[in-house]
């Protein structure tokens, strides 16, 4: 009787260990999973970069001021923008100034044409009466752009007519 009572109990240690093993077994391989598993997403997460300008450098400045107008009742954001670009480049009778636009743009309103194509807006002048945007002159313009979301915004790769300006906000 007593060898049946000791077997029985030598069984009963051998169940729990058994299971202790298989439990902290089971934790190591999830714990390994779980491991690998975030590896894996850690590797796959996109960050979204600026894209490198290819534009030519020119050397015209340009300062701008950017100030919130107003939250429009859909939850997008309409803000006003003052640039005052420098020519120190070559004098013309038309100037196209561009810059990219985030996606979440929505409309410009401007007295001035207008294009917005591959995430860059274009505003556009043609000098009236001979009038020209001379070497050293300033032009100064106002506008304003709806963004559909309330994120900060900057004027990111400012051009005059295809070159590069030197932008200080």
């Amino acid at each position: 009787m007593r060898r049946k009572i000791k077997k029985k109990n030598l069984n009963i240690k051998i169940i729990v260990i058994a299971s202790i093993c298989a439990f902290f077994l089971v934790i190591s391989i999830g714990y390994s999973y779980l491991q690998t598993q975030l590896k894996i997403e850690g590797k796959a997460t996109i960050v979204a970069q600026e894209p490198k300008s290819t534009y030519t450098k020119g050397e015209s400045t340009c300062t701008h001021r950017i100030t919130k107008d107003a939250t429009q009742s859909d939850g997008s954001i309409v803000y006003n923008i003052n640039l005052s670009i420098v020519n120190n480049d070559e004098q013309t009778d038309l100037w196209d100034i561009a810059f990219d636009v985030p996606k979440s743009f929505q409309k410009v309103y401007t007295s001035y044409q207008t294009k917005h194509e591959n995430g860059r807006l274009h505003i556009y002048y043609r000098g009236t009466n001979n009038e020209e945007f001379e070497k050293g002159s300033t032009q100064k313009i106002s506008f304003k752009i709806k963004l559909e979301d309330n994120k900060q915004y900057t004027l990111k790769n400012i051009t005059l007519n295809n070159l590069l300006v030197n932008a200080d906000g």
